[in-house]
């Protein structure tokens, strides 16, 4: 995989849209994650107007509206 490719794999876009959905859907709880699919989904979730912020204290990334 070359993570400096202008375009995403066929095969990991569903992840990353499910790994949006996922993340969209918290209701108040933190989330965690790791790898690629991950970072990505967070990158376009960021972009797309969603604000998230980590929090040291219990290891998880938050959306705050």
């Amino acid at each position: 995989m070359n993570r400096d490719a202008k375009r995403i794999s066929i095969s990991l876009r569903p992840e990353i849209e499910l790994t949006k959905s996922n993340i969209r859907n918290t209701n108040g709880h933190g989330f965690c994650g790791t790898g690629y699919v991950f970072k990505k989904a967070l990158s376009e979730l960021r972009k797309s107007g969603a604000v998230i912020v980590f929090d040291k204290n219990v290891c998880s990334y938050f959306i705050t509206n």
